[in-house]
């Protein structure tokens, strides 16, 4: 009656009562054999009248045919009526008729393994309570549990005793198979059902960790983003310094302020400090450097200058490692490497100038080692030392660039001797470098 009503309701547009999905095929004709229409008047029996509705549904039989039979079959003996009513299946499976068809008869739920078009299908029973769980079991056979019933309703123990000898042991064995079969179906649909929650439990699991993790990317964003608008408003700091420093450095000795110049350090210091800390905000963790990344020869990077050096000396007990890249060397402390990539080895040598800068706190002397730098790079990192040094209110500064074939030396002595901050130049004397060290004498 249920199909039958959500077929016609489909047919009529009419919403039907199912899930979301479902499908139903079109039916322009319906036949229904449900209940006993037998007529004394028209001296018809309720066998007569099934066999009419049989022969109706027999010969309109289509694609678009839809047949309700209950309790197919009966009504007549049932060896006849279950051979009839396997005819009929038959004809309709053969003509592709859609149809529902209730039985008891245990001999036509073998059709399904024979008919392809044939599925068996029942209404799950709970076989210890004998009540109804109300689920539709599909490609199940249902049992009848007429001794079963007739047991827990304490039928007269000799007629129940000839009843369960008259079924033989083979109607026995099918009972238990069908009832073990749909317990075991059961339990896996409960296991089915608690699968499909931990899905969904994951899969939400899954949508919070992927809003977690869009909303770290959105703070990630935003914390660039701010750190750019640090940086951006150093570099206008910076620039508006530099200016500061340039017409501090075209006056003469005697016409700088001493308090100008300090406060002027002072805001370099300022502005190194906040760069400092803007850089080292956007420092990804470094990776740990191993014991044996720290012998000698081993490859490392390091983190202020930007390059990739060889370990001379490793560390010794207070961590400070010997380094040597090109023709010079440098100390430097552990905490200021890291571990040497593949990345980082491809950017050997392609680093921004950098200037090493040492102040001599006993005799006030500046210095600025070039040694293995470029010519441009020398020649830039001497500047912003000039710069450094004339803030600081120092006399001169020491350029160590090494004897080597002269090229260096020359090339910076013509730059110092053109340059506004530097009144001479001449080479180290004994005791200053002699010629891999070229003295810079400031206005």
């Amino acid at each position: 009656k249920a199909v039958g009503l959500a077929a016609t309701m489909a047919a009529s547009g009419l919403d039907v009562c199912a899930a979301e999905g479902s499908v139903l095929p079109f039916v322009r004709l319906l036949f229904a054999d449900i209940g006993d229409a037998q007529s004394i008047a028209d001296h018809l029996s309720t066998f007569a009248v099934r066999l009419a509705r049989m022969d109706a549904m027999s010969r309109a039989a289509a694609t678009d045919t839809l047949c309700l039979l209950d309790e197919i079959g009966s009504g007549t003996d049932p060896d006849e009526g279950a051979a009839l009513a396997r005819a009929l299946l038959e004809r309709l499976g053969e003509r592709g008729a859609w149809a529902v068809a209730t039985t008891h008869l245990g001999s036509l739920k073998t059709l399904a393994g024979e008919r392809p078009e044939v599925v068996n299908a029942s209404m799950e029973m709970d076989a210890v309570r004998l009540e109804p769980r109300y689920r539709f079991l599909v490609g199940v056979p249902g049992g009848s549990y007429g001794l079963v019933t007739a047991r827990r309703l304490g039928l007269d123990a000799p007629v129940l005793a000839r009843a369960e000898e008259l079924a033989g042991e083979e109607g026995r064995s099918l009972a238990g198979l069908v009832s073990a079969l749909t317990e075991q179906l059961a339990q896996a649909r409960a296991e089915r059902e608690e699968t499909r929650r931990a899905l969904e439990a994951a899969a939400a699991r899954l949508a919070e960790l992927d809003r977690l993790e869009s909303e770290q990317e959105e703070r990630v964003a935003e914390r660039q983003k701010r750190r750019l608008e640090e940086i951006r408003a150093l570099e206008s700091q910076a620039r508006g310094l530099l200016r500061e420093v340039r017409r501090e450095a075209s006056l003469s000795a005697s016409e700088r302020e001493p308090e100008r110049l300090r406060a002027l350090g002072e805001k370099v210091r300022e502005i190194e400090r906040a760069g400092d800390q803007v850089r080292e905000a956007m420092k990804p963790r470094d990776p740990e450097l191993a014991p044996e990344s720290l012998a000698a020869g081993a490859k490392v990077l390091h983190k202020g200058l930007g390059i990739v050096a060889r370990i001379v000396e490793p560390p010794d007990a207070d961590g400070t490692v010997v380094l040597a890249r090109g023709a010079w060397r440098i100390r430097s402390q552990v905490s200021e490497l890291r571990r040497a990539t593949a990345e980082s080895g491809e950017n050997e040598g392609k680093r921004e100038p950098v200037v090493s800068v040492e102040a001599d706190t006993d005799n006030a002397a500046w210095e600025v080692d070039v040694r293995g730098f470029a010519v441009e790079e020398a020649v830039d990192a001497v500047d912003r030392a000039l710069d450094r040094a004339v803030l600081a209110g120092h006399r001169e500064l020491r350029v160590i660039h090494g004897v080597g074939k002269g090229v260096l030396r020359e090339v910076l002595a013509r730059h110092l001797r053109g340059h506004p901050q530097v009144a001479r130049e001449h080479l180290g004397q004994v005791g200053e470098g002699g010629r891999g060290v070229t003295v810079a004498e400031l206005r």
